[in-house]
């Protein structure tokens, strides 16, 4: 069944339109987009986007117990730009700068 509606929540995704009630939920999805792996095991060389499922490598892989102390909390970041209330020409500008496109302007 395909989803209709895309813009479900207050923090939009820049990338895919996916909307989210919570910054940090973007902040997670963002990643899928991105490719960023922040989560990094100490015993070996996996990365992992989210916390818990570097919980579940360490545990799995190297049969340890997970202690989360050991792997800082990010949750106090700055959020991410709101774009849904935004006019479109202040979204586009964002967008523009956040992907470093020299010399481009909004029409």
């Amino acid at each position: 069944m395909l989803r209709t509606q895309t813009h479900h929540g207050d923090y939009l995704c820049i990338e895919c339109g996916k909307g989210f009630t919570q910054p940090s939920h973007l902040r997670t999805h963002m990643r899928s987009h991105t490719g960023e792996r922040p989560f990094q095991c100490r015993y070996c060389p996996y990365s992992a986007s989210q916390k818990g499922n570097l919980k579940t490598h360490v545990q799995c892989v190297h049969r340890v117990p997970f202690d989360n102390r050991q792997y800082p909390d990010r949750r106090f970041q700055q959020p991410l730009y709101n774009y849904s209330n935004a006019p479109m020409e202040e979204q586009l500008e964002n967008i523009l700068a956040i992907h470093l496109v020299p010399g481009a302007t909004v029409l």
